[in-house]
């Protein structure tokens, strides 16, 4: 849970900084006899709207917090556990 919250962290904050990325997409050329294809480059964009980033974020926050709890008090509990069985 926490490496998705991460993951959500950075994606948020790409789309609040950058507002998005462009892809390249290359198509491979061909040779037949004595006719030849070309190379084709596309671009495209994605644009990502600011209101969105900021979820993104929020939603990845909130997961990595999420995720440190739940792990703490678990650890907690197994030290309770051994302290007690510890003891007569």
């Amino acid at each position: 849970m926490r490496v998705l919250g991460i993951i959500l962290i950075i994606l948020g904050l790409v789309g609040l900084i950058y507002g998005g990325f462009t892809y390249f997409q290359k198509e491979d050329t061909a040779d037949l006899g004595v006719a030849e294809v070309t190379v084709k480059d596309t671009a495209g964009s994605v644009n990502i709207h600011p209101a969105i980033g900021g979820v993104i974020l929020a939603t990845g926050i909130v997961m990595l917090v999420a995720g440190g709890r739940r792990k703490t008090e678990h650890v907690e509990r197994i030290e309770i556990d051994e302290r007690r069985e510890i003891r007569p």
